[in-house]
């Protein structure tokens, strides 16, 4: 049975990449809109409701990461 400061570590370790990666992808999203508006022949307003409902998602999922800390805590070295 692992022990529970191991699997505070672990959560920690899934949930540092996932943060990480969320900031890069709004602003690979961000950056690309441009290009998504020649790709798919759209004006720059239709493009950006790409962004909207990618910030919206992830907002979403925001208080999810709270709760998880709430549930198992921070984990100290």
């Amino acid at each position: 049975m692992p022990s529970p400061m191991r699997s505070k570590g672990g959560m920690l370790i899934t949930l540092m990449p996932g943060t990480i990666m969320a900031s890069l992808d709004s602003s690979i999203v961000n950056i690309s809109q441009p290009i998504m508006q020649d790709q798919f022949g759209s004006r720059m307003y239709e493009v950006q409701w790409v962004v909207t409902a990618y910030m919206m998602a992830f907002s979403v999922f925001m208080p999810l990461t709270n709760w998880l800390k709430n549930r198992i805590g921070f984990f100290h070295l």
